[in-house]
């Protein structure tokens, strides 16, 4: 997991952070050797939460979704566990496919600059109440939605800075 985390000297936004994340993974999964992410496999093939291969590769996964949670939270997330748990959710998914070959990560990840004027993760990102759950005029319009690291069904899961000041 440490290689798929930036360094600690990283310095970029939240986004930039967990958009690094899922750079990282999509790489990996490029290679003919990947075949997902082996603490889920470890967790999936025990099925024994008390054996002590699931105790650590549960620590493992739990570090990675509380980097996605302090993320959340810096970038000024309400509610920082939905996120967290959303791209937690689409890491496994993105790994799992790609380890069975179903699915090939190439472009998938949309980078940074190309989520759009309500991009959620901001580098100048300030704090702002947002309803946890999407209410039926929140979601859009295409039944069809690309997910990305920061969008999931075409909604963003974190909060931009002018998003509900004056709307």
């Amino acid at each position: 997991m440490a290689g798929l985390l930036p360094a600690a000297n990283h310095g970029g936004s939240p986004r930039e952070k967990i958009q690094h994340v899922f750079e990282q993974v999509e790489q990996q999964a490029g290679a003919p050797e990947f075949h997902g992410c082996r603490y889920l496999s470890v967790q999936i093939e025990l099925k024994d939460q008390s054996h002590p291969a699931s105790q650590v590769a549960h620590r493992i996964k739990a570090n990675l979704t509380a980097f996605f949670r302090s993320q959340a939270e810096a970038a000024g997330a309400h509610d920082p566990d939905l996120p967290a748990r959303q791209l937690i959710l689409v890491f496994d998914g993105a790994s799992a496919r790609a380890g069975i070959q179903a699915d090939n990560l190439t472009g998938l990840v949309t980078p940074a600059n190309r989520l759009g004027d309500r991009g959620a993760l901001r580098a100048d990102s300030g704090r702002r109440q947002v309803s946890p759950t999407a209410e039926m005029h929140d979601l859009p319009q295409s039944p069809i939605q690309p997910a990305t690291a920061t969008s999931i069904a075409g909604r963003d899961v974190f909060p931009s800075p002018r998003q509900g000041r004056d709307e």
